[in-house]
């Protein structure tokens, strides 16, 4: 979406507001601040219309999030392609450390894990061969099992190499014990400075996958279930960042549409032989 030019009031429209709201939200300022900003602008805009120096009316519907109401703090492709390519780089020397960086990293980036999740994972639970892992007693002391990328597969066997000996069967281990307290987003936050992007906390990354993985058209369901929500409201919030994707796939395809000369358009033919149905269609329908 184009920049709007804030300097002619007149080209404002309702939707160049929601985006501010959209982006306020995005930058982590609270419902309440946006509701602020919209008073103010509302005791002008009202004024601008009746000296009918504007004359769009719309912007005036667009309303403060409610209270509690966040949009998920992601990545842009840019950002995380910054904040990969610091990690990469300070983990080509391949040491021990820098493959277990390596493998937190990309547990929170590829298989949006929270990091209860991440400290809790034990090696059984890393089933290579099949490409898959499972997350015991996620978030509501549920289950689940997740696909794993071929990053996240590479990596946890390169890591798996030179795991540290320890008398627990942890996946993640630092200085022979599991992996515990504020290690990780430690360390992951120092890296978010270094690709100049703050706050980088593993809950960031986990947004940006799910964000990613919606972009792509994965079902809303399908979703739910690899990030571990009890609600699918929960998960319903990413399809509002979808929002961007969806209206950008609408333009092109309606910039397509509009290009089909009439003679081209399809034509449905009705047919007036009786189509047979099976038992099992009826029940899909009901």
């Amino acid at each position: 979406m184009t920049e709007p030019n804030w300097q002619q009031l007149e080209q404002l429209r309702r939707v160049d507001l929601v985006a501010y709201v959209n982006a306020r939200q995005e930058a982590g300022i609270k419902p309440g601040s946006i509701a602020s900003q919209l008073t103010i602008f509302r005791t002008f805009w009202p004024d601008l219309l009746a000296q009918e120096k504007v004359s769009n009316g719309a912007v005036l519907q667009v309303k403060a999030p409610p209270a509690g109401d966040h949009l998920p703090r992601y990545l842009t492709p840019t950002q995380f392609q910054r904040l990969e390519q610091v990690l990469l780089t300070q983990t080509q020397a391949d040491r021990a450390k820098d493959r277990f960086n390596l493998t937190w990293f990309y547990l929170f980036a590829h298989a949006g894990l929270r990091l209860s999740e991440a400290l809790n994972l034990r090696l059984a639970d890393c089933d290579l061969s099949g490409r898959q892992l499972r997350v015991q007693s996620g978030k509501g002391d549920r289950d689940r099992v997740i696909p794993m990328s071929d990053q996240l597969v590479t990596v946890l066997q390169n890591y798996l190499m030179v795991r540290e000996p320890a008398s627990t069967d942890h996946l993640l281990i630092y200085k022979g014990a599991a992996v515990k307290g504020h290690l990780l987003p430690d360390r992951l936050w120092v890296l978010g400075q270094k690709a100049d992007i703050e706050p980088m906390t593993p809950h960031r990354l986990r947004h940006t996958i799910a964000t990613v993985l919606i972009n792509q058209g994965m079902p809303i369901t399908s979703l739910q279930q690899f990030l571990g929500h009890q609600d699918i409201n929960k998960t319903l919030i990413y399809a509002r960042v979808y929002d961007e994707t969806v209206r950008n796939q609408f333009a092109s395809a309606m910039a397509h549409i509009e290009g089909i000369a009439m003679a081209d358009w399809p034509v449905q033919t009705i047919s007036t032989e009786p189509v047979p149905i099976s038992i099992g269609q009826i029940c899909d329908s009901v």
